[in-house]
């Protein structure tokens, strides 16, 4: 959950916080509220940690480096959100339902609502508890921001934070439609994205591969919290 984040509407759709855009912070809980004009755009962003804006996950204590999105009238904002604002903005013709059903079977997720459904509520008190469906949600949002993330950190010399974001939630969104699944701990997947994002953008710098060698593994090491998971269920 997302602690003291400036959260904005975009009614614009230009990515930056404007003069007169509804804008607000997250509360102790990740918990927002802001009212918008339904007219224009409706992604609402949070902004990552800069200048004298300090967003902050309040269950790590990790800073946010990078922005998220969803919709207005979404009840959850995630890196999962991201990607189906994307999805919707490549096929403008999707319903949110839609969207959602693309992401979850994509990243290969049991199909709750991605717009509304907190992973970590239902991983912590579900029942039972920490069932594999619900913390396999709870990881892919970790893998996507580790994903962005690191797209970030390696080419932030040739382009900024929300370019570089915001062409991976893109390529992600993108990636859904030309593959049956994406699976981001794989060093494959994770070069397609690196290389997608980069040409959105006609960026240069480190080979998308080496990139993937080094960031694919964190995401490995996440998958293998359901992995564990799944052996322990299976033997009890």
């Amino acid at each position: 959950y997302l602690q003291g984040c400036v959260t904005y509407v975009d009614g614009d759709g230009d990515a930056a916080r404007d003069s007169g855009e509804p804008t607000t912070s997250s509360d102790a809980t990740g918990y927002y509220s802001t009212p918008y004009a339904s007219a224009g755009s409706t992604r609402v962003f949070v902004a990552p940690s800069a200048g004298g804006s300090t967003c902050v996950d309040s269950i790590s204590g990790s800073q946010l480096s990078v922005p998220l999105l969803t919709e207005a009238d979404a009840a959850m904002l995630t890196p999962l959100t991201s990607v189906a604002v994307f999805v919707r903005e490549q096929q403008p013709s999707l319903s949110q339902a839609d969207a959602s059903a693309l992401v979850s079977a994509g990243f290969s997720l049991t199909s709750e609502d991605v717009w509304s459904f907190d992973a970590l509520v239902a991983a912590l008190f579900g029942t039972p508890p920490m069932a594999v469906g619900d913390v396999s949600w709870f990881v892919r949002q970790m893998q996507v921001q580790t994903s962005v993330t690191c797209v970030k950190e390696a080419y932030s010399a040739h382009a900024g934070t929300y370019e570089l974001a915001l062409a991976s939630y893109a390529e992600l969104a993108s990636m859904l439609t030309t593959q049956a699944t994406i699976d981001l701990s794989s060093e494959a997947d994770f070069t397609t994205l690196i290389e997608g994002a980069k040409a959105r953008l006609n960026v240069t710098g480190a080979p998308a591969s080496f990139v993937a060698s080094t960031c694919a593994p964190i995401n490995a090491a996440l998958q293998g919290i359901i992995d564990d998971l799944g052996d322990r269920k299976s033997v009890v």
